[in-house]
């Protein structure tokens, strides 16, 4: 009710989900959320879902200056037909203040990429585009931490790969490895704490407690799409990680798998490709650690042309 003061009524709420169901194709969020601003004060996470098709957001007044303790945005878009005007209306609010630099989690379930960008009045914009390419744009990472240096977890929502995740089942399945699957986060630490490997998750409510800083062993499942990324780029990164033995790349569309192995006695790399050159090679035993894994085993439930 507009006539009675809800000031600091829920002033012990931490996380608030609103959907947000506006009827008119141009509206002030800000006039949409200052009834809760004063309701809930105290808000740090702030989940929003948009339900209605081309909305779009004035973006007239800083969010975070509606709610002085947020430090997460999620955003959640179940129906739309305008992709990037609807998610980046909402918050480009945000990104109009420079308070907006002590959030540490910016997150969409429909983000496929975000490349940040200045326009004409130095307002920072978020631009959402929708690309198979997403695991090559580590760019737009680097980009991110460098406009938000407080920065600790962006949220990329991808959506299923068949083959990939038939992969994925097949280690778990062997047992052999503790295997996070596409919807939880892995992060890799490196020096100066900056985080050179993401994996992805589909539940935006979840906040990442899985961090790796000494690996011995990376696997990373790769598509045409990814192999420059991380055959060569990867590569490199990874060989500077001291406590790294061993870094294997698996093909999703061809039975092929590069073992790289550090040396000890010399701290160099070999390589060895295992690929289907007979049937006898799918029932060959791959190495890895104390593991042996065989191809046969690893493409189990993948067709493969």
């Amino acid at each position: 009710s507009k006539d009675i003061d809800y000031s600091g009524y829920y002033s012990n709420v931490h996380i608030l989900n609103l959907t947000l169901s506006c009827n008119n194709i141009v509206t002030s969020l800000y006039e949409y959320l200052f009834d809760y601003t004063k309701m809930f004060p105290n808000v740090k996470h702030l989940i929003l879902t948009q339900d209605k098709l081309d909305v779009y957001y004035q973006a007239d007044y800083p969010l975070v200056n509606c709610f002085p303790n947020l430090v997460s945005l999620t955003f959640t878009c179940t129906k739309f037909n305008s992709f990037k005007t609807i998610p980046s209306s909402i918050l480009s609010c945000l990104l109009s203040s420079p308070n907006v630099r002590r959030l540490n989690s910016i997150s969409s379930k429909q983000l496929i990429e975000l490349i940040i960008s200045e326009n004409k009045t130095s307002t920072k914009n978020i631009t959402y585009l929708s690309t198979g390419d997403v695991f090559d744009r580590f760019d737009l990472i680097e980009q991110m931490q460098q406009t938000f240096p407080n920065l600790q977890q962006l949220q990329i929502y991808i959506s299923d790969t068949s083959d990939i995740n038939q992969i994925l089942k097949t280690f778990k399945k062997l047992r052999c490895l503790s295997v996070l699957q596409h919807y939880e986060r892995l992060k890799l630490w490196r020096e100066q704490n900056r985080t050179i490997y993401r994996t992805t998750y589909d539940n935006a409510c979840r906040f990442c407690a899985n961090i790796v800083d000494k690996p011995s062993l990376i696997i990373e499942i790769y598509s045409h799409s990814s192999n420059q990324r991380d055959n060569i780029e990867k590569l490199a990164e990874y060989k500077t990680t001291s406590s790294l033995q061993f870094y294997v790349t698996v093909s999703s569309e061809s039975r092929l798998i590069d073992v790289h192995k550090r040396v000890l006695s010399s701290n160099k790399w070999s390589t060895i490709s295992y690929t289907t050159i007979s049937y006898t090679a799918m029932e060959d035993e791959i190495p890895i650690l104390d593991i042996k894994l065989k191809m046969a085993d690893i493409y189990a439930f993948v067709s493969l042309a």
